[in-house]
């Protein structure tokens, strides 16, 4: 066997391996919230998902739109993950080629290596995001300027630019990854071989990207702030980023992994253990090659991605994990390429140093696996509310994201709610909101189960917590797979809770959205009326003797003569379909209802969404709705 033919099937068997990690490593952690808004996006249909990326996001469509072929082979948590699995593998190899190129075997050998057991390369193989496959594109766009540069062939020039392509409509923070391209044929302008080749690869890029940039400035217009990272300061974001690029998840908390060997006062180790890799990236730097192309790449690829991502988190506030991940496979090279230059000219040093880096990046990804529930936690709270919750008992969740999370590990039979926001879009717990809904709940449930959440952001009174050790909250027994870092905090309210409640008539509150909301149905306007956008949950207390059900709506109707909208309401597990005269106009007063009686009625409206606001005529929330409920309670015929 040949050296080429050992090198491919060792490379093969590194991607391998990587990819079975991402597999096993999706089966096992705990979701998150940004994770489940995904999945929930990408369960939609396809015109329904682009649509609302294009208003509520603040992301280009491609990953949502790759995630959504690859839900269509399956829609289980695990098969969804599998996707970033399978380009974890790919990644592997895609990093050892492009260390083989600029430096040599030895350096793909060992930056792969290092992406592979890099925490952040783990944590991310097991999501169901983009970062994964936007690393694979730029990894690929990346090999492909490279052949550009030096052979200035049309298939290098396509492929940099499709590649390139496909990358900026998965993320923005491509333009990194990219800007280094940039930076790098620039500066070797006169060394090119076709300039002309160039020249067509961008111009096809720009004008093919450009229809998208209207649909940025409307996203940006559209919301408050770009993102959902934390905010960090001037002289804590280096450090950091080196520590989340290195080590994982420790927010300057000591690992657990080092908590065995040092003393527990001593918190500044993972800032220590950063200066071996700090050390590699920066022999990676020497010149270790007589080819000035590649040198010169890959000084790019070190510092021009790595800077702009730390200005554009401390302009933009979005310091967060998942951005690091395309950046990471240029790093590795870089120590890579440090660990041999220094190995060569000090071979004991040199391999104390690269013990030093692969330790150190094992560690982190032990730590990984020994919190598979790392960051957020949602499954212990879903095992911990199904094995201990009885028949009669519900659960209140902060807000919509929050759900999404709870939904994808609920085992359970339970009723879930959630608290609702300020104002659309937000996910802000809003304490009045709270204080509204428990009595609510606490009239129709037996025992209530609330789930508190970390970022302190989402809930900055603490609207839920208090409230729920001011009703008499208690700590359950124990937590499933307990981990002191998991943010999230439960506890459950036990009757008898204070009295309290709605009148018989449900009067809508002006402007913010219902507390009693379930999904995203219930949209108040500037009335006692409200808006559903698909579907919305009432619930309603007994009626008093001689009492009927009213319901007086108005469906808006498309001018251009589609049929009527369907409009479905769901009593104790019967749906019944609501008569719409031909002006949308909807009046029900049915004779009797299903069921047997109850203290509380819980009615579930369905219908299509057909009533799109613009600029002129909306309630302060620019998502399609159907129908307009102007009363909905009892009234004596």
């Amino acid at each position: 066997m040949n050296e080429h033919t050992r090198d491919r099937l060792l490379v093969t068997g590194l991607g391998l391996i990587a990819c079975a990690a991402g597999l096993v490593l999706a089966s096992q952690r705990g979701t998150w919230t940004d994770e489940a808004a995904t999945i929930f996006a990408v369960s939609k249909p396809l015109g329904e998902m682009l649509r609302d990326i294009g208003r509520f996001d603040v992301n280009p469509p491609g990953g949502y739109l790759m995630l959504w072929l690859w839900g269509k082979l399956g829609g289980s948590l695990t098969h969804m993950r599998a996707l970033s699995g399978v380009l974890f593998g790919l990644a592997v190899v895609l990093t050892y080629a492009l260390g083989h190129r600029l430096v040599g075997r030895a350096v793909g050998f060992l930056g792969a290596i290092l992406f592979g057991i890099a925490p952040l390369s783990l944590y991310l193989a097991a999501q169901a995001r983009y970062p994964m496959l936007l690393t694979v594109l730029l990894l690929g766009a990346t090999l492909a300027v490279l052949n550009l540069a030096k052979s200035g062939s049309t298939r290098a020039a396509t492929a940099w630019a499709a590649l390139g392509l496909a990358a900026a409509y998965v993320h923005y923070f491509s333009a990194f990854v990219l800007l280094a391209h940039l930076l790098f044929l620039l500066t070797s302008w006169k060394s090119l071989a076709d300039r002309r080749k160039v020249f067509a690869a961008l111009a096809a890029m720009a004008a093919l990207y450009l229809p998208w940039l209207i649909v940025l400035a409307k996203q940006l217009l559209a919301r408050e702030a770009a993102g959902g990272g934390e905010h960090v300061s001037f002289y804590q974001l280096l450090p950091l980023a080196l520590v989340y690029l290195t080590q994982g998840f420790s927010y300057w908390r000591l690992p657990s992994f080092w908590r065995e060997f040092v003393h527990p006062a001593w918190s500044f180790v993972p800032l220590l253990a950063v200066l071996p890799f700090v050390f590699a990236v920066g022999c990676g730097l020497a010149k270790q090659s007589e080819d000035r192309l590649t040198r010169r790449l890959l000084a790019w690829l070190t510092v021009a991605p790595l800077g702009g991502f730390l200005l554009a988190s401390l302009a933009l506030d979005l310091f967060a994990p998942h951005y690091f991940l395309p950046l990471l496979p240029y790093l590795c090279v870089a120590a890579a390429s440090g660990v041999t230059w220094y190995g060569r000219r000090a071979r004991f040093l040199g391999s104390v140093l690269a013990m030093a880096v692969v330790v150190i990046g094992a560690g982190g990804a032990v730590e990984l696996i020994d919190h598979p529930d790392e960051p957020e936690g949602w499954r212990p709270v879903a095992l911990t509310v199904a094995a201990q919750a009885e028949p009669g008992d519900a659960v209140l969740l902060p807000n919509l994201a929050a759900r999404f999370c709870y939904l994808l590990h609920k085992t359970d039979e339970l009723d879930v709610y959630h608290t609702t926001m300020v104002a659309p879009g937000r996910q802000v717990v809003a304490p009045e909101m709270v204080d509204q809904l428990l009595p609510l709940l606490a009239a129709r449930y037996r025992r209530l189960w609330v789930v508190t959440y970390y970022p302190p952001r989402f809930d900055p009174q603490q609207a839920l917590p208090k409230a729920a050790l001011h009703f008499g909250g208690l700590q359950p027994a124990h937590m499933y797979a307990g981990d002191e870092r998991v943010g999230l905090s439960l506890l459950y309210l036990r009757r008898p809770f204070a009295e309290g409640g709605f009148a018989r008539t449900i009067v809508f509150p002006d402007g913010p959205q219902h507390p009693a909301q379930l999904g995203a149905g219930w949209y108040a306007s500037n009335g006692s009326s409200w808006w559903t956008a698909g579907e919305a949950l009432a619930i309603l207390p007994a009626p008093r003797a001689g009492e009927i059900l009213a319901l007086d709506a108005y469906a808006p109707l498309d001018l251009l003569g589609k049929p009527q909208p369907r409009i479905v309401a769901e009593i104790r597990g019967r749906e019944i379909e609501l008569p719409v005269a031909e002006s949308g106009i909807v009046r029900w007063r049915p004779d009797a209802l299903p069921g047997d009686a109850d203290d509380w009625l819980p009615i579930t409206l369905r219908c299509e969404r057909t009533f799109k606001p613009d600029d002129f005529f909306h309630d302060g929330d620019m998502r399609e709705k159907c129908l307009l409920v102007e009363r909905l309670g009892w009234e004596r015929p």
